[in-house]
C-alpha cells in the first residue's frame, strides 16, 4: 500500500505474493460481541423474527382441540352382563409436572439459555471481528424460526390428532361401570407429537450444529506426536512418532447438546407421559427444522474437503454465513470475502461491513477491489486499480 497516494487503502498479502487493496476509509473499530448482540436484535431483522415468534406461538390457539371416545373393550362375564375393560396402554397413573423428570420450567431453561450460552462462546471464542455481527445475527434468526416454527407445527398437530396420552384413563376419570370419562380435559388428547422431545432437538440440534460449524469436522486436524510428548500441526519434522486425528473427538463433543435432546425425548417415554411414536415424530421434527434454518444461513459443516474447497470449484467456511442474506449497515463492504484470507486478515478496514462480508454493497458506498502481481503497472499503486469494480476475488500468483 502507497502510504502517500492511498491513505485509506488497508492491503493483506494473499498467498503467492498478490495482494489485494481495499479503500475502506471506515476507521471504525472492530465489532465487539456485546455491540454485535444488540446490533442483531435491535435490527429489523430481528423485530420480524420476534414478531414471527410471537404469531406463531398464537396461531395454534385458534383451533379446536379435537378429542376422541374412550377406548374400552366390552367383555361378557359369567352372569351374561358386560364389563368394561381399559386398555393397558392408556391405564397410567399421571405425574404431575413438578414430579417429572425434565419438569416444564427446566425443559425452558434448557431449550432457551442452552443454545444461547453457546453461540455467546462461539461469537467470543471463534468468530473474527470482521465477521461477527454477521455470524451473531444468522445464529440467533435461525435458532428464533427454527424453535418458533417447531413448537406452532407441533401444536398444531397435537390439535388435530387428539390421540389419547399414556394416563388418558387416569386424567378423565374414566369410569368402568358405564365406560365413559367424567371428564374431557383437553391434555388428555395431546400426546402426538411430543412437545419436549420437539423443543430440546431443535434447540439443542441447533447448537450442535453451530458447534459443528465452528470446530469444522469437514477439515483435517492430525497433528503429529513427537518425542518429549509435544505436538507438532504438521506433517513433516523428524522424531515424530504417530499422527492422531482429532477431528472425531471434535465431531463427538459438537453432538453433546443432541445427546441431551435424545435424554429428554426418553425421559417423556420413562414418566409415561408420551408413547414412543410420539417421541420419535417430535424428535425428527425438532432435528428436522433445526437443520432446515440453520443451512439456509450457512453451508453444511461438512462442506470444506481436504484442499478447503467444495465440490473442486467454490470453497465454503463453515463458520462464516452464506453470502448475501444478511443486510449491512452504511459502512462500505469489503471484498467478497475470498476464503484463503486468514479470519484474522484485516480486509476492508475496521468496522467495514455490520452484517454481511460477501453480499455487494450499495450505491457510493461500494468498496473498489482488484488483484495484482506485485511490481506490474502503476508504480504509485504498487499496479493496483483501485477504479476496479467491487467484488474481485483475490487470484493465487
Amino acid at each position: 500500500n502507497n502510504n502517500n497516494n492511498n491513505n485509506n487503502n488497508d492491503s493483506v498479502i494473499m498467498p503467492g505474493g498478490a495482494f489485494l487493496v481495499t479503500r475502506s476509509g471506515a476507521g471504525q473499530p472492530a465489532s465487539t460481541c456485546r455491540s454485535a448482540w444488540l446490533a442483531a436484535v435491535a435490527s429489523a431483522d430481528g423485530g420480524v423474527a420476534a414478531l414471527y415468534f410471537l404469531i406463531a406461538a398464537g396461531v395454534p390457539r385458534l383451533c379446536r382441540q379435537h378429542t376422541r371416545k374412550a377406548p374400552v373393550e366390552v367383555v361378557p362375564t359369567v352372569d351374561q352382563e358386560y364389563a368394561y375393560v381399559r386398555s393397558p396402554l392408556l391405564d397410567h397413573r399421571y405425574r404431575p409436572s413438578a414430579q417429572q423428570i425434565v419438569p416444564a420450567p427446566a425443559l425452558f431453561a434448557i431449550c432457551s439459555l442452552g443454545p444461547l450460552a453457546v453461540q455467546a462462546a462461539l461469537s467470543k471464542l471463534v468468530d473474527a471481528p470482521r465477521v461477527r455481527k454477521a455470524a451473531v445475527a444468522a445464529r440467533l434468526y435461525s435458532f428464533v424460526y427454527a424453535i418458533a416454527t417447531t413448537l406452532c407445527v407441533v401444536d398444531l398437530v397435537k390439535r388435530y390428532c387428539g390421540y389419547w396420552r399414556p394416563y388418558f384413563y387416569d386424567e378423565c376419570d374414566y369410569d368402568t361401570n358405564t365406560g365413559t370419562c367424567d371428564k374431557s380435559p383437553d391434555d388428555a388428547f395431546r400426546s402426538f407429537p411430543s412437545g419436549h422431545a420437539a423443543a430440546s432437538a431443535a434447540a439443542l440440534g441447533h447448537a450442535t450444529l453451530c458447534l459443528l460449524g465452528a470446530l469444522g469436522p469437514g477439515r483435517p486436524d492430525r497433528v503429529r506426536l513427537r518425542r518429549g510428548g509435544g505436538r507438532r500441526a504438521n506433517t513433516c519434522g523428524g522424531g515424530a512418532l504417530a499422527s492422531v486425528d482429532l477431528g472425531n473427538l471434535k465431531l463427538v463433543a459438537a453432538l453433546a447438546p443432541s445427546m441431551v435432546a435424545l435424554w429428554i425425548a426418553a425421559t417423556r417415554v420413562v414418566d409415561n407421559d408420551h408413547h414412543p411414536a410420539d417421541v420419535v415424530a417430535g424428535t425428527a421434527l425438532g432435528f428436522g427444522f433445526a437443520a432446515l434454518f440453520y443451512s439456509r444461513y450457512f453451508p453444511s459443516p461438512f462442506a470444506a474437503s481436504a484442499d478447503g474447497a467444495s465440490g473442486g470449484s467454490s470453497s465454503l467456511d463453515a463458520r462464516r454465513p452464506r453470502p448475501g442474506f444478511l443486510v449491512e449497515d452504511d459502512g462500505p463492504v469489503a471484498s467478497r470475502g475470498d476464503p484463503t484470507l486468514d479470519e484474522d486478515d484485516d480486509v476492508g478496514g475496521a468496522g467495514a461491513c455490520d452484517y454481511n462480508l460477501y453480499g455487494s454493497s450499495s450505491h457510493s458506498q461500494r468498496t473498489a477491489a482488484a488483484v495484482a502481481v506485485p511490481g506490474a503497472g502503476d508504480d504509485d499503486n504498487h499496479g493496483v486499480d483501485l477504479e476496479q469494480p467491487h467484488g474481485l476475488h483475490a487470484q493465487h500468483v
